[in-house]
Order: C-alpha cells, then structure tokens, then sequence
C-alpha cells in the first residue's frame, strides 16, 4: 500500500509541476507543444501528455493558428 501512495505522491507532484509551468508559458504567448517542450527543458511527449489533460478540463484549447509543420498553438482558456 505505502508503494503505491508514493507512486500517487510522484504524479500528484509532476501534475502540479507540469501545470503552473505549462500555465506560466502561455500567459505569455500562445504556443505549440514542442515550442512548450523547448522553453521547459522536456520532452516534448511528456509535454504533450500534460498539455492534453489541460486541453481535457478546460484549462487551454488550441487555436485556429497552425504552424508549417502543422502544430497548433494553444492558449490558456479565459
């Protein structure tokens, strides 16, 4: 039991670490998950499954801007 509670701990720590690091990069601008990678030093898969549990509870939504490679942008949902 005690394993998995500090299995539990460790996603409850990256949940929170991902989040206000993800929030903090787009109040500044809007941008793709590889771009989001890049500024937090992580890989972008890891990115990107944070990114799309934002996207799941409203927190950020992509946006109409596509890139060339064709990666949106996302904002932070107001």
């Amino acid at each position: 039991m005690a394993h998995r509670e500090g299995e539990l701990n460790e996603i409850i720590k990256k949940e929170i670490f991902f989040r206000e690091k993800i929030v903090a990069a787009l109040r500044e601008k809007n941008l793709t998950v590889p771009e989001v990678a890049a500024q937090l030093g992580q890989p972008t898969y890891q990115v990107m499954y944070w990114m799309m549990a934002l996207r799941k509870y409203g927190v950020i939504e992509e946006t109409e801007e596509v890139t060339d490679e064709g990666y949106y942008k996302y904002k932070l949902v107001e």
